[in-house]
């Protein structure tokens, strides 16, 4: 079995909900944090029809990578809430200097998920700090709910 070159895991908060991210590479953590959010939301993320999927293209310029971690989920939860997508993957991404592109590869949003979409707000960056532990990289996502 190969492992995930990213995870996600619910992480323990007072108020609001948090997710831990690490990952091999900080590219990783946007998958790892897209994987949290959907995971959060109990949102069934697998696709039986490909023809189903649809793609947006996202670009961010930041000048920390928290910064655009946050816009990256926030960007998400905007397609979920607004444009009826739920974005399931992530393709193509790439990180430059202070600008992030990727094509977020969505499916509609279902009558299933509509329950859970708008529980989480957004993406904060309360206690926001990606870190290098033994060569992984990890953060804590704290979301407003």
């Amino acid at each position: 079995m190969v492992e995930s070159p990213y995870k996600w895991e619910p992480s323990p908060h007072t108020a609001d909900l948090a997710v831990e991210i690490s990952a091999k590479e900080i590219a990783g953590l946007f998958h790892a944090a897209l994987a949290g959010l959907i995971g959060s939301l109990e949102i069934d993320s697998n696709v039986t029809d490909e023809s189903e999927v649809t793609e947006y293209n996202l670009h961010i310029s930041f000048n920390e990578p928290e910064a655009a971690l946050v816009d990256f989920l926030n960007e998400c939860i905007y397609l979920m809430e607004v444009e009826d997508l739920v974005p399931l993957r992530v393709g193509n991404l790439r990180l430059r200097e202070n600008r992030m592109d990727a094509v977020l590869q969505c499916r509609e949003v279902s009558d299933r998920d509509l329950s859970e979409i708008g529980h989480i707000k957004a993406a904060t960056y309360s206690d926001l700090q990606i870190e290098n532990i033994d060569g992984m990289y990890r953060a804590i996502v704290i979301f407003d709910t």
